[in-house]
């Protein structure tokens, strides 16, 4: 036993451990998705390679060195077919319709294993210590033969990889594809010269080989665990829809112009009931899984909110929200992809770099053959915009104001509320009816609002610069924060109702964009908690555009005249 080797394996006994970590992280990441499956796979091979190194380390007679080589080979001969088998599944260097037969890659290692083991035991009876054992192996035909195999991989991988990152447009797979690369090239040159090439040359150099490997698999690790990707699965909805929509042409892309999405959302129901179909959406799936009876059509939510429901990020509109959609288009045939709340991805990004998003994921469902369904209220866009974005699809179907619907339970909860009112008076009617528990944010003197509006007792805040009030305040300037925050813990603690009233004194503090952002988030948190938000707002303090971007946050509009309630 070589005390220098030997004290390699405590370090590497923390590498196999990270590998084996990494893997696990990678399969429960997307588990179900065949690359994420394959770049686990590298992890654990390498893991044991290196594990049956750090056993051979510690051998002390020939016997139980033969043993644990046994081991390190069961991982090093598989590690060239693991990664070239993860490295075209990664760019796709093969149709899908030629990918079902990429397992055949590892023939090649399942027919060099066993002249490995018989090379090893012949090995065995010509030597008698664990040093003579390696200088033979090192000098032997199939470990020479090994060592052709793997470098023919490592530089078929590599050329394969750099080829497919010239080609890759999507930000997300390129960056991917960068860190894999730069790992693949440090593993592709100093792996194989130090484990291979040197010792054929009777050049060695105590420096462990697993060292090489890990630095490989660990960016491996980093590029597909630095996004929030998953795998979305292509099902088609068995039931038929109840509701008899407009039948759209599969492989069209559409913009449908409505005031809400009801209509487009009839239209994608009946769409995935003849093909695979996919939701993007700023609103809480489980509402809409109910609505419009999407028992198992995947469906993302673009939120910030901590939730068990498939999220993305609404500011990862050109990496995760892109990738996802193109991923799925390009995995699936005659695919249906609806993107609901455009204007709210536009608000959060730019309009710019949205249209930029919508040209991408058109041209990727124009090659695959995928529908399209956008919705848009043409009261949220300017008319240049949604000349833009019509110019960019196929077909646009005017559907006008489309239907309306009114909630018809007395049960409050679980809704959110906008009341277009001077004064909160029908807001304060609904509000003393409910029998959730209530908190009040207002910018009204809460004291004033109670008896103005014979309001029940509740928690009151008050939207105030003043920090010498009795009663609890919280600065507008706060929305982030103090005001977020409160309303948060309170959803998170009781489920009950939240009225919201000085919604006007907010946006002039803080701005539209920023206020429309806050209610997403606090509706969003209503959510996933089973809570109410309530907000009243005087019409006349913002223009009917305006006012027309909050309307789309809720799911009940209330105007001031009663008959005109509404879903947006």
């Amino acid at each position: 036993m070589n005390l220098d080797e030997v004290q390699w394996a405590y370090p590497l006994m923390m590498v196999v451990i990270v590998e084996i970590i990494l893997g696990i992280l990678i399969i429960r990441k997307n588990p179900k998705h065949r690359t994420n499956q394959l770049a686990a796979g590298v992890q654990f091979t390498v893991a044991l390679w290196i594990f049956g190194d750090i056993g051979l380390k510690f051998s002390t007679v020939y016997a139980d060195a033969q043993a644990w080589s046994f081991i390190v080979w069961i991982g090093a001969v598989f590690i060239p077919s693991t990664v070239l088998h993860f490295l075209i599944l990664f760019i796709r260097a093969l149709p899908q319709s030629k990918m079902k037969y990429l397992w055949t890659i590892h023939i090649v290692s399942v027919v060099l294993f066993p002249f490995i083991i018989l090379e090893q035991l012949d090995i065995g009876l010509a030597v008698d210590s664990y040093e003579g054992m390696w200088a033979a192996n090192a000098e032997g035909f199939v470990y020479t033969l090994y060592g052709l195999y793997l470098l023919i991989c490592v530089y078929l991988g590599l050329f394969l990889l750099w080829k497919g990152y010239v080609k890759i447009k999507n930000k997300v797979e390129r960056s991917q594809a960068f860190y894999i690369a730069i790992g693949m090239t440090i593993a592709g040159i100093f792996g194989p010269l130090f484990s291979v090439i040197l010792p054929i040359l009777d050049l060695e150099i105590n420096l462990t080989g697993g060292i090489f490997p890990f630095i490989m698999v660990s960016f491996f690790g980093y590029a597909m665990l630095k996004y929030n990707l998953f795998d979305i699965e292509h099902i088609v909805e068995e039931a038929k829809p109840a509701i008899e929509s407009l039948r759209l042409d599969p492989g069209t892309t559409y913009i449908i112009k409505e005031a809400g999405s009801n209509n487009s959302y009839e239209i994608f129901r009946g769409m995935v009931s003849q093909t695979p179909g996919l939701c993007i959406t700023s609103f809480y799936p489980q509402k809409l899984r109910n609505e419009y009876k999407l028992e198992k059509t995947p469906i993302v939510w673009i939120t910030e909110t901590s939730t068990d429901e498939k999220k993305l990020s609404p500011y990862r509109l050109e990496f995760e929200i892109l990738y996802t959609i193109e991923t799925f288009m390009k995995d699936g045939d005659n695919t249906t992809v609806m993107i609901d709340d455009l204007k709210y991805l536009s608000m959060v990004n730019g309009f710019d770099k949205t249209l930029d998003f919508l040209k991408s994921i058109n041209d990727v469902a124009a090659m695959n053959n995928a529908a399209i369904i956008i919705p848009i209220n043409p009261s949220r866009f300017s008319e240049r915009e949604i000349f833009q974005i019509r110019s960019i699809f196929d077909e646009t179907i005017d559907l006008g104001r489309g239907e309306s619907k009114i909630l018809e339970e007395d049960d409050v909860s679980s809704y959110s509320f906008i009341f277009e009112e001077e004064s909160p008076a029908q807001a304060c009617e609904l509000l003393r009816s409910s029998k959730l528990k209530k908190l009040c944010i207002t910018s009204q003197f809460p004291s004033k609002l109670k008896e103005k509006f014979e309001l029940p007792d509740m928690e009151m805040h008050w939207l105030t610069t003043s920090s010498k009030s009795e009663e609890k305040t919280l600065k507008p300037s706060r929305l982030d924060f103090e005001i977020t925050q409160t309303i948060a813990e309170f959803l998170r603690k009781e489920k009950g109702l939240v009225f919201i009233y000085g919604l006007d004194a907010l946006i002039m503090e803080n701005g539209l964009p920023m206020v429309n952002d806050f209610l997403k988030t606090i509706i969003d948190i209503a959510s996933v908690s089973e809570g109410t938000i309530m907000v009243s707002i005087n019409p006349g303090s913002l223009k009917k555009r305006e006012m027309s971007v909050l309307e789309s946050r809720f799911d009940i509009v209330r105007k001031p005249v009663v008959a005109a309630n509404s879903v947006s």
